[in-house]
């Protein structure tokens, strides 16, 4: 994940470069709409990868398509990297949104099914914190380097992680659900360390859990999936929850960063705070993976949609009624953003992809939920130039505050809790015809 989380902070540090000097050996000029379509074209192919994803991660399986995700990761920085005309950029933007829209569900579903239920929460956000740690790296370059130098980077991280790759187990679940126990047992055998009773009694469990389920269902199965509470609950809830997610402009400020910077009205140098904005997301995402496992998703995600809500309202309070009164306000209200934000809706949605779906359909599920995540995303990001004029700066971060408020609402209503459950578990939870009571919120 850290050569597509560069992929997701790169056009900050581009796009002020391309603004002012365009494409280099080019005198074309680099327009506002030039450069709204540098930022969100990615999000175009995103949503393409994500489907690819839903059918590379039942036929080709979990490793593969991790292998599978590097190939257009590697081309798409290779083409930003020797860019001299447009359709060179946008091409390059194209491969590693292809790229990042493949790897946003099977990062997440592997980890899932490989890990332990007492490790998932922590492990599963080290692909946020990978994320996070390629913003950071790009960030940096970006504002000590030409781009140039930060695409160079991205290629050669996507390099290392498809050699990686290669050498990965499969997935245990995934075998299982193909019919090939014999591979399933060794697979865990070597994720685990070795053979012994624990993995043969968690071997057992997997295959209890397949017992009575066809072989695969993926797609072929899709529409009778849907009237199963199993599938189409998690469908709704997590798809719901990335609506918020991606509505409340937490991407906005990733791609845009340099940008909401100035919008925003912090007087310090915009790329020291753009690397700062990184170094708070990296640090934030790091607590998170060991908050998860303690707090439990659902009191993380509310106290992130009221923290986002409370600072974005702050800073459009503070645009609208009192610009230049204290300019600590608006850095304060950026930074406690990023943090509240990393602290649960940024993080949250992309680990429970990989822990609501039913094993036999979680490929198609986690594909079809990353997709439309990222056809919202493109919409948002596309929409971010109109909307800073149409509404100004307080009018926009007003309803990203707004946004972040319904979330934690959502949250507080129908988020299910995962953490130290079994996926069995979780699954049968969904297929109850009666909701269970919720637990406490303990923090």
């Amino acid at each position: 994940m850290l050569s597509p989380g560069m992929a997701l902070g790169f056009s900050a540090v581009a796009l002020p470069t391309l603004d002012e000097l365009g494409i280099p050996g080019k005198v074309e000029p680099f327009d506002e709409n030039t450069a709204s379509w540098f930022a969100s074209i990615s999000n175009i192919a995103t949503p393409v990868g994500c489907l690819a994803s839903a059918w590379t991660l039942e036929r080709l399986g979990r490793k593969w398509t991790l292998v599978l995700l590097n190939v257009p990761c590697v081309l798409g920085w290779v083409l930003l990297a020797s860019a001299g005309s447009l359709w060179q950029l946008f091409a390059g933007r194209v491969g590693t949104g292809l790229a990042v829209g493949l790897a946003s569900a099977v990062t997440n579903v592997y980890m899932a099914e490989v890990v332990q239920p007492h490790m998932r929460g922590l492990l599963l956000c080290w692909n946020s914190i990978s994320i996070a740690l390629g913003i950071l790296i790009v960030y940096v370059l970006g504002s000590a380097f030409p781009w140039q130098v930060a695409a160079w980077s991205g290629a050669a991280a996507a390099t290392v992680a498809l050699l990686v790759s290669l050498a990965l187990p499969e997935s245990p679940a995934w075998l299982v659900g193909r019919g090939r126990r014999s591979q399933a047992e060794r697979s865990l055998a070597a994720l685990r360390g070795g053979a012994g009773p624990n993995v043969r009694v968690e071997f057992d469990e997997l295959l209890r859990a397949q017992q009575g389920k066809p072989d695969s269902q993926g797609w072929r199965n899709l529409s009778k999936a849907l009237r199963t509470p199993q599938f189409w609950k998690p469908l709704l809830i997590l798809n719901v929850f990335f609506f918020f997610q991606q509505a409340s402009g937490v991407y906005v400020v990733i791609f845009y960063a340099v940008d909401v910077v100035q919008e925003a009205g912090v007087t310090m140098d915009k790329y020291l705070a753009t690397v700062l904005i990184g170094v708070a997301r990296l640090v934030a995402t790091a607590g998170v993976s060991v908050a998860m496992s303690r707090c439990g998703r659902r009191p993380l995600a509310i106290v992130s949609g009221l923290g986002m809500a409370a600072c974005m309202l702050a800073l459009a309070g503070h645009l609208q009624f009192a610009e230049g009164a204290a300019s600590w306000v608006p850095a304060t209200a950026v930074l406690g953003y990023i943090l509240t934000s990393t602290l649960g809706l940024l993080t949250l949605p992309w680990v429970m992809v990989g822990e609501l779906f039913p094993a036999d359909l979680r490929g198609v599920g986690g594909g079809l939920t990353t997709c439309n995540a990222y056809l919202i995303g493109f919409v948002v990001l596309k929409a971010y130039p109109a909307m800073r004029h149409a509404l100004s700066a307080a009018g926009l971060f007003l309803v990203y505050g707004l946004v972040a408020l319904l979330s934690a609402a959502f949250t507080l209503l129908w988020l299910p809790e995962t953490a130290g459950k079994t996926l069995a578990q979780v699954e049968q939870n969904f297929a109850r015809r009666r909701a269970t009571p919720r637990p406490p919120l303990a923090i």
